[in-house]
C-alpha cells in the first residue's frame, strides 16, 4: 500500500478543516431565528419603529434580574392590575388606595419589589411613579404580550411597530414570526366596556391590509367577551358580508372566553391566564392549519 505524501496529508487534514467549518456554519444558520424584519420587508413593507422605550412603566437601563423578575410577575393579573392603577394616581399615591386587587399582604410585596427595582419612589408616606410621563399602561402591556412570544414560545416578536404607507395608519401592538407565519396581536388593556366598535372595524382593517396567518384581538381582562366584544365582531361580519353570510360563517366559541373567526382570527381575554390563552389560541391555529 503507497503512502501518502506528508503534503497530501496537510492538504486533506484543510479540506476537512474547511468542511467542518462550513458545516458548523451551516447549522448555525439553519438554527438562527427567523428575522420579524426580513419577513416584513419581503412583504414590501417599510419599516418605520418598532420596540419604543417611551411610554414603558420601568426605565431603559433597567437592571436584567429586576426585568427577569418584572416579566414574571406581569405574568399576574392582579399585578397588571395594580401597575394600572398606579399609572393613574402616578403622582403620588398611598398603599391604601391600591386595595382591592389583591390582599394587603400582597399588595406591599408588591410595592416592596416597584421600589427596590426602582420603578416608584416613597416621599413621606406617599409613594409616586418615576416615569412620570407614562399615561397609559398599554405600552408596558404590549411590551410584555412581545416578551411572553420571545420567552414562553420561542418567536421572535415586535411591539409597537409602525409600518409605512399603510392605509389603516400601519400601528400594530405586537408582531411575531411564528414557525415563519407572521401573527398579529392587538392588545387592549382596557376592559370590554370601553372598547368601541370603530377599534374592531380598525382592527379588521389593519387584519385585511397586513394579511397575517394569525390576528389575535387580545383583551386584558377576566369579564365575559361574549356579552360585548363577540357582538361587535359579528356586527361587523354582517355589515361587511350579510346576515347569510354570518350565519354560516359565526364566530364559534373554543373555550371559556376565548373564540375564533374563519381560520385566522382568535378573541380571546386573560382568563385563567393571558399567557395560556395565547397558547391556546396557537394551538387552535395549529389544528386548523393541520401542522
Amino acid at each position: 500500500m503507497r503512502r501518502r505524501p506528508k503534503e497530501g496529508w496537510k492538504e486533506l487534514a484543510e479540506e476537512m478543516r474547511l468542511l467542518r467549518a462550513e458545516l458548523h456554519e451551516l447549522k448555525r444558520r439553519l438554527e438562527a431565528p427567523f428575522s420579524l424584519e426580513d419577513a416584513l420587508h419581503r412583504r414590501g413593507l417599510r419599516f418605520h419603529r418598532a420596540d419604543p422605550v417611551e411610554g414603558l412603566v420601568f426605565p431603559e437601563d433597567l437592571d436584567p434580574v429586576f426585568e427577569e423578575e418584572l416579566y414574571e410577575r406581569m405574568k399576574k393579573y392582579s399585578f397588571r392590575l395594580l401597575l394600572r392603577d398606579i399609572i393613574k394616581k402616578r403622582a403620588g399615591f398611598r398603599s391604601s388606595e391600591l386595595a382591592g386587587f389583591c390582599s394587603p399582604e400582597v399588595i406591599q410585596e408588591y410595592l416592596g419589589f416597584l421600589s427596590k427595582s426602582g420603578m416608584i419612589k416613597k416621599r413621606g408616606t406617599a409613594f409616586r411613579l418615576v416615569a412620570e410621563g407614562v399615561k397609559s399602561f398599554g405600552e408596558t402591556l404590549e411590551w410584555f404580550v412581545a416578551q411572553v412570544f420571545r420567552r414562553e414560545f420561542r418567536a421572535p416578536s415586535l411591539w409597537r411597530v409602525r409600518l409605512i404607507e399603510m392605509g389603516t395608519g400601519g400601528d400594530y401592538d405586537v408582531l411575531a414570526l411564528v414557525e415563519g407565519r407572521l401573527v398579529y396581536t392587538e392588545v387592549k388593556s382596557s376592559p370590554p366596556k370601553h372598547i368601541e366598535q370603530e377599534q374592531v372595524d380598525a382592527f379588521w382593517g389593519r387584519v385585511q391590509e397586513l394579511s397575517p396567518a394569525l390576528a389575535i384581538f387580545l383583551v386584558d381582562t377576566e369579564l365575559r367577551m361574549k356579552d360585548k366584544l363577540v357582538v361587535m365582531f359579528e356586527d361587523l361580519l354582517r355589515r361587511r358580508f350579510g346576515p347569510r353570510w354570518t350565519r354560516t360563517h359565526p364566530v364559534t366559541r373554543l373555550l371559556d372566553e376565548v373564540f375564533t373567526l374563519e381560520k385566522r382570527i382568535c378573541i380571546a381575554n386573560s382568563k385563567p391566564s393571558l399567557v395560556g390563552n395565547l397558547g391556546r389560541c396557537l394551538r387552535w391555529w395549529f389544528a386548523v392549519r393541520g401542522d
